[in-house]
């Protein structure tokens, strides 16, 4: 809430409280509008988000109001250390989440922590090279596009 909020002037703001309690009611347009500002805030300053293709044609209400208690009723994970897999966590240089990112850290101790410069919260958008050589590095292959 605080990243879209200081990406938003007064309206757009208000806007998105408007549209979050339509869409908390039921409206599917209303979701709509919030996210497509959402989408306007992730990419500020870095692309251009009115020439992103977004679709949210399939974003429902119902879906959103029936995730939000689930996901919140689902117990905190534990700290997950000796696992038989690698694990890497990729923020962006300028992503959304700010001190939060330190609970996803800790809980995977053993993981590789990569900030992809030139990037916010979406970083295959914003640094696609960079994120592209992330990825290959994990998997250990290389991904032709």
């Amino acid at each position: 809430m605080q990243f879209n909020k200081s990406k938003c002037n007064t309206r757009e703001w208000s806007m998105m409280g408007l549209n979050s309690l339509l869409g908390m009611v039921g409206s599917n347009k209303a979701y709509k509008r919030l996210f497509m500002q959402v989408i306007k805030n992730y990419n500020d300053g870095l692309v251009d988000a009115s020439n992103l293709n977004v679709d949210f044609d399939n974003l429902t209400a119902d879906a959103i109001n029936s995730t939000r208690p689930e996901i919140v009723k689902y117990p905190l994970l534990q700290k997950q250390e000796n696992l038989p897999f690698r694990v890497t966590i990729v923020y962006g240089e300028w992503d959304i989440y700010g001190r939060s990112k330190d609970y996803v850290i800790n809980r995977y101790p053993s993981a590789k922590v990569i900030t992809i410069p030139q990037s916010g919260h979406l970083p295959w958008l914003h640094n696609p090279q960079m994120y592209t050589q992330v990825v290959d590095r994990h998997f250990k292959f290389k991904i032709y596009t």
